[in-house]
């Protein structure tokens, strides 16, 4: 798991007051994309998209009350955490390719 991920992570379990299962991110990742193979230098990819329906379904599960405006709240933390626009975090955008997470 990269810095910039780290940092999301902490983050987002601090604006929605839950814990992450990072086990349960990293599952998701390998259903998703199998043994495709990520970008160079990079551990994996992902569209924003998926990332905010693995957020919320975290954030519902643990703390239904927070789980509003999930898009727009990490769409924050992705655009600080990344140093991007918050223009340019859109739903088909993929994390490490056009974001530049590492």
């Amino acid at each position: 798991m990269g810095i910039d991920l780290l940092d999301i992570f902490f983050r987002i379990e601090k604006e929605f007051s839950v814990k992450l299962d990072r086990d349960s991110f990293f599952q998701m990742v390998k259903a998703k994309f199998g043994d495709l193979p990520p970008p160079d230098n990079a551990w994996a990819d992902l569209q924003v998209r998926d990332f905010v329906d693995w957020t919320l379904q975290e954030v519902t599960r643990q703390n239904p009350n927070k789980a509003t405006n999930v898009f727009h709240r990490v769409k924050k933390i992705l655009s600080l955490c990344l140093g991007c626009s918050e223009a340019e975090v859109t739903p088909d955008a993929w994390l490490v390719r056009d974001l530049g997470m590492s």
